[in-house]
């Protein structure tokens, strides 16, 4: 479909310029992401321009992050199998992952291709990506908090820590619905995506000062 295919283009351009001597430099990954996901939005923006009048508000609501209920049963199964099979290939590389957090010459003296690791998870999660933004739109925050907060609870394995983190993301999206039916304002549904941020960017920022070494500096 052409999510799929917006995903992995936009995901080899991310791959290609972030590269340095051949290897995938993190900080070049980043700015790459950044500036991706800019061009990106505007792009997105200037489609909704051109969009007639009356998908315009659909479009909007969308990009807030909304969980569609008239979804078809052919995407939603579609993207359910493909998340199973995602999921049980990432708990098979559990192993190799757990080898990935070793500096790179001991991973490699483990016999550990990490060039072909990190350019197969790269894919998988950008297809796992993907497949929940066809279904709810962009939903932020879900992917920055669960892994930290699982990793916390279960430690550091990878194995756990995949299965972890589905099972905490989804558990987490329907919360935020719970609570989105709780405070109904009078306006209609409120998209899931915003109830997200305002859970998901404090407990982020929590975690993030907490990692720098500043959470008893209070």
């Amino acid at each position: 479909s052409a999510a799929v295919i917006g995903a992995m283009t936009a995901l080899a351009v991310v791959y290609v310029l972030s590269q340095k001597r051949g290897m995938i430099d993190p900080l070049g990954l980043l700015l790459v992401g950044v500036i991706v996901n800019a061009i990106n939005g505007a792009a997105i923006m200037f489609i909704n321009y051109l969009s007639p009048r009356g998908l315009r508000g659909d479009m909007a609501l969308w990009m807030m992050g909304y969980l569609n209920a008239n979804t078809g049963w052919l995407t939603l199964g579609s993207v359910m199998v493909f998340t199973g099979a995602a999921i049980s290939v990432a708990m098979w590389l559990g192993g190799a992952l757990d080898v990935a957090t070793f500096s790179d010459a001991e991973a490699h003296s483990m016999g550990l291709n990490l060039n072909r690791l990190r350019l197969g998870v790269f894919a998988l999660a950008g297809l796992l990506t993907a497949g929940s933004v066809l279904l709810a739109g962009p939903i932020g925050f879900v992917g920055l908090v669960c892994p930290h907060l699982v990793r916390l609870m279960l430690g550091p394995r990878h194995r756990l820590l995949v299965i972890g983190s589905a099972m905490a993301g989804a558990s987490l999206i329907v919360g935020a619905e719970v609570i989105i039916k709780l405070a109904d304002i009078g306006q209609g549904k409120m998209p899931v995506g915003a109830v997200m941020a305002i859970i998901g960017g404090p407990v982020f920022l929590w975690m993030l000062r907490s990692q720098m070494g500043r959470g008893d500096e209070a």
